[in-house]
């Protein structure tokens, strides 16, 4: 099996990949992982077969967006929702392009995304292939989903879509006890 893993655009959104990655690889399976020019470095460490789809960098995405004019920094707590779910999804839009190359010619079974990866859950449904969530921290922000889907209207319209799919698995590393009661749980 091939599995795509796409991280963020800094460590933190990448640190949950290894553990998963290798115990997939020494089970046989092929793995790749996609992630930004900016963090090369830190997947160079991970020692998991990596690829950069953007180099476009984090200080660029929270401040610029896709129409190269500056973003406002959030005022209050909805503009930080918006925020969130905007840059993420400008990420996405950023990748995409460079991630159908690659699955052009390594076609994945099943693509693994971070928390509010929005750029995995497109490719799933461009490709129509499983999409699996696994997050990376207690922060899952699933008010954001909706300004990801505005910020990625062109790309999910031309999918004959209006918003990203949901996952079909929700790998969680936050224990019910402590996880917000708004969110479904995850395995």
């Amino acid at each position: 099996m091939r599995v795509l893993f796409i991280a963020g655009p800094s460590p933190a959104t990448m640190f949950w990949a290894p553990p998963l990655a290798n115990a997939l690889r020494n089970a046989g399976h092929s793995v790749v992982m996609a992630t930004t020019e900016e963090t090369t470095r830190i997947a160079e460490q991970m020692a998991i077969p990596f690829v950069t789809v953007t180099d476009r960098s984090l200080e660029d995405l929270l401040s610029t967006g896709r129409d190269g004019r500056p973003v406002d920094f959030p005022e209050t707590v909805e503009d930080s929702i918006r925020f969130h779910g905007s840059w993420m999804a400008r990420l996405a839009a950023a990748s995409h392009d460079r991630l159908r190359e690659l699955t052009d010619h390594w076609r994945p079974d099943v693509i693994v995304g971070g928390s509010q990866s929005y750029a995995a859950a497109l490719l799933a449904a461009t490709l129509d292939v499983p999409y699996v969530r696994h997050t990376w921290d207690a922060l899952e922000i699933p008010e954001s989903n909706r300004y990801a889907d505005e910020e990625l209207a062109p790309e999910l319209a031309a999918l004959g879509r209006s918003a990203l799919p949901d996952p079909n698995l929700v790998l969680d590393v936050t224990p019910p006890s402590v996880s917000p009661p708004t969110l479904s749980p995850g395995t």
